[in-house]
């Protein structure tokens, strides 16, 4: 999930505050000009140099006033209140405020509590310590860190909103645009997002091995599974942190709507977005899928021969030896089924922002009403990370149980 339509949108914030910098200075005298006007008089009445002079300079003025220069911001904002001189709280609707942190803290609350207990109970019940829980226990952790970002930025920053004028609240995006502070937290907005799909991808392909090659999975040891996870982690870190290394493409900022730092385009006219883009979701995304349909179809033949020789003529040995095989390809069928509403749960959440992004930068949403979308379709994304917890606590009947004890302990 990146902002790709957004941060460019920035990219001239300075040289527009430059050039209304003079207009600022006469605007006092041009307002008071236009103010102290008879109603009387006409405009052929007026001197005809020092009103087009002073009108166009009053509506350039006017124009970036207020929270407009944006292009985005919060919601529980009044943007018609909210001029220059203004303190932000002036022009903040109280009851918006209030429904829009609500949602942040227990959203955030949320996240952080199902993905800590999947933590806690891998690492405290040694019977889930099996290879599949050990992967979802990384992705909890990855999954854990978008709660941990709201709560140390969002709800922040909605506290420093009310002490500041609508002046600095519009300077600070662009002050912020590739500072230490902006990449250290949309970088890890970029690692949990890269790495709840890059974690999928590697459920997928294990799951597919371990019905293929039921035996060498069974027989792993659980040092290979450990330099899997490390690698994996090292990849997504870096991905990550890469796009700091070039700045005249990629932009790390705050982002005002969402009260939030994220990564963005400072150009479109670059081969490197399309290729991050590419590597970051659409690559893994698809072989994911791959992987899983692979499964799926491996699963069904597996069925399809258990049944023929269960229901065949066969010596007792032989019979005896079919209730284990069945066992295991039905658990596997369990833990598939897991996976598979996972990558579902993961494609719906995330196809809302895709498309708000797309249509923003194909230029059917605007400035000015694509502000609802984008935060609705950004939460809905965040959603995914709570709900991977959500579906791995259901589907599991030990974990529920682990869970259970855990919670009802006295």
């Amino acid at each position: 999930m990146h902002d790709y339509g957004i941060a460019s949108g920035y990219s001239g914030m300075q040289s527009n505050e430059e050039s209304s910098s003079d207009v600022n200075e006469g605007s006092a005298l041009n307002e008071r000009f236009l103010v102290d006007i008879p109603i009387p008089w006409t405009l052929a009445e007026l001197d005809d140099i020092v009103v087009l002079a002073a009108a166009p300079v009053y509506e350039r003025d006017r124009q970036f006033s207020n929270i407009s220069r944006l292009c985005s911001y919060p919601l529980f904002l009044e943007e018609e209140l909210c001029k220059n001189e203004v303190d932000v709280w002036f022009c903040t609707k109280p009851w918006a405020a209030v429904i829009f942190g609500m949602i942040v803290a227990i959203l955030a609350g949320a996240i952080i509590s199902v993905n800590a207990l999947i933590l806690g109970l891998v690492a405290t019940n040694p019977t889930m310590r099996k290879q599949h829980h050990a992967i979802k226990a990384s992705m909890a952790l990855a999954d854990g860190i978008v709660g941990f970002l709201l709560l140390c930025t969002v709800l922040p920053a909605m506290a420093w909103m009310s002490t500041v004028t609508m002046d600095d609240f519009v300077s600070y995006p662009g002050n912020t645009i590739n500072s230490p502070f902006a990449i250290f937290f949309g970088a890890l907005l970029n690692v949990s997002i890269v790495g709840s799909i890059f974690h999928l991808l590697l459920l997928s392909i294990e799951r597919f091995a371990a019905i293929k090659w039921p035996f060498w999975n069974r027989t792993r040891k659980t040092r290979s599974l450990t330099y899997s996870l490390f690698g994996l982690w090292m990849v997504i870190i870096t991905v990550a942190i890469v796009p700091a290394a070039f700045p005249e493409q990629f932009a790390f900022q705050f982002q005002p709507s969402l009260l939030t730092y994220m990564m963005g385009l400072q150009s479109y006219s670059t081969w490197r977005a399309p290729l991050y883009g590419a590597v970051t979701i659409f690559i893994p995304y698809t072989v994911m899928v791959c992987f899983c349909i692979a499964t799926a179809i491996d699963i069904a033949q597996k069925i399809k021969q258990t049944k023929k020789t269960f229901d065949s003529d066969h010596e007792q040995a032989d019979f005896t030896q079919q209730g284990p095989r069945k066992t295991y390809i039905r658990q596997e069928i369990q833990v598939f089924l897991t996976l598979a509403m996972m990558i579902t749960v993961f494609t719906v959440t995330l196809l809302p922002f895709v498309i708000v992004v797309s249509l923003l930068t194909a230029g059917y949403l605007k400035c000015n009403n694509f502000d609802g979308y984008y935060v609705t379709a950004y939460y809905v994304g965040m959603l995914n990370n709570l709900a991977n917890g959500i579906i791995y606590n259901f589907r599991d009947k030990k974990f529920r149980k682990a869970a259970r004890k855990l919670l009802c302990r006295k």
